[in-house]
């Protein structure tokens, strides 16, 4: 295992000790409210969250200023470190799946396109929050649903294993198709490229590549590394994936 392979394990593995123990403490009624931790509170909501969440939730809004914010700079690291539903699926995948090869390999057309419905997801929660509605998100939010286990509704269970099965055959398919915040540090990082800010790139050297298409097979974002010299696709996770199953090392670096 590379020293890079390693080293996002065990942050990994850390985070998501934090979030299981904070479910627990939720479960056990030793905590009232799991989305005071959630930075995509901030937006699912709205309204609330203006009107309380300044008061009873301000955790909520610096997790959320600090991480959307970094998306300018570093992209959907969140997603590929921090977010515990992005661990569980990638970890469930890589077991049913040791060599990560994806199981339903989509074009990188139909990836876009597919991909767009996490902007509706978005769009959908934004207008709900705008108008006080936030509730009827709530009840299709996997991480509402995994805090209230002891009252999940229907539709709680209904995404849990639509997230559960799809990840089984797509690796990620919730960060690819449906996260609503995703869609939001997707946004975040264009809006860093266009105002020409540093960022966290993946360089591809053009005259060692063999264009073996290794790292196309591996990547749990399905992304064309071979479509640019240099990598900034809005997509990545950062996991560096790429880099370690690269047969021709140096070939792939990461770099500002």
């Amino acid at each position: 295992m590379s020293f890079q392979k390693r080293y996002r394990s065990v942050i990994q593995s850390f985070f998501l000790g934090v979030s299981l123990f904070l479910l627990a403490l939720l479960y056990f009624d030793v905590i009232k409210v799991v989305h005071q931790y959630c930075p995509y509170s901030v937006i699912c909501f709205g309204t609330l969250s203006i009107k309380q969440g300044l008061i009873y939730y301000p955790i909520s809004f610096i997790i959320f200023g600090l991480i959307t914010l970094s998306a300018l700079f570093i992209g959907r690291w969140f997603c590929g470190y921090i977010c515990f539903i992005g661990t569980i699926q990638e970890w469930l995948y890589r077991k049913l799946h040791p060599k990560c090869h994806q199981i339903v390999k989509l074009n990188y057309s139909e990836e876009r396109n597919i991909g767009f419905f996490k902007y509706i997801v978005l769009a959908i929660t934004i207008i709900l929050g705008f108008f006080g509605l936030s509730r009827i998100y709530m009840g299709y939010c996997p991480v509402m649903s995994l805090g209230w286990l002891k009252t999940i509704t229907l539709s709680g269970v209904i995404i849990l294993g639509v997230i559960l099965i799809g990840g089984v055959f797509i690796e990620r398919f919730w960060c690819r198709f449906i996260c609503p915040y995703a869609a939001l540090l997707n946004i975040f990082c264009i809006i860093g490229k266009k105002l020409k800010l540093p960022q966290y790139k993946i360089n591809r050297n053009l005259e060692t590549c063999i264009d073996c298409y290794i790292c196309c097979k591996v990547c749990p974002m399905n992304i064309n590394l071979l479509e640019n010299e240099l990598i900034d696709h809005e997509n990545c996770i950062k996991c560096m994936r790429c880099l370690d199953r690269c047969p021709k090392k140096g070939t792939l670096t990461n770099r500002w």
